[in-house]
This record gives structure tokens, C-alpha cells and sequence, in this order.
């Protein structure tokens, strides 16, 4: 029979029937050792979530304004096609 099994060099099939994914430790401290600033970035990355979350509509508009108006004239120029 052939193993159809995908091969990774971070995760181990050792039991293939059971359906749970196991990440080798090996491939853990290769990723920690190449990021060493991982908790740093992790705690910003929340802290810009929670600002976002918990911002006003008039906030986002300000901040996000050319985002907006690309959106929108983007939008405009599909509905003029169609």
C-alpha cells in the first residue's frame, strides 16, 4: 500500500489513525531562537487589536481614511462596469 501521508519537518504523524497534530519541539526552539523578540511583538500585536476593538466609528474614519475612499472608488468603478 502507498503512504499518501504529507512529510513536514515540523510536525510529527506518529499516529496517523488518532487525527491530532504534533509539533516537534525541535521546530518550536528553531522558531523561538530565530524571533527572539516573539513576546514583544505578540503583546503589540494585542495591544493594536484592543485599540482597534474598542474604537469609535469617527475614530476609524479618521485613521482609515484613505483606505476608505480606495474602497469606495474601487466600488464605483465595479458597479460602472457591471
Amino acid at each position: 500500500m502507498a503512504d499518501h501521508t504529507r512529510r513536514s519537518s515540523t510536525v510529527s504523524n506518529t499516529h496517523a489513525d488518532d487525527g491530532i497534530v504534533r509539533v516537534k519541539d525541535d521546530a518550536l526552539r528553531r522558531l523561538s531562537t530565530s524571533h527572539a523578540n516573539m513576546g514583544q511583538e505578540q503583546a503589540e500585536a494585542k495591544a493594536g487589536f484592543d485599540a482597534e476593538k474598542h474604537m469609535t466609528v469617527r475614530q476609524a474614519i479618521r485613521l482609515y481614511k484613505k483606505a476608505i475612499l480606495f474602497s469606495m472608488a474601487m466600488s464605483l468603478a465595479v458597479v460602472m462596469e457591471g
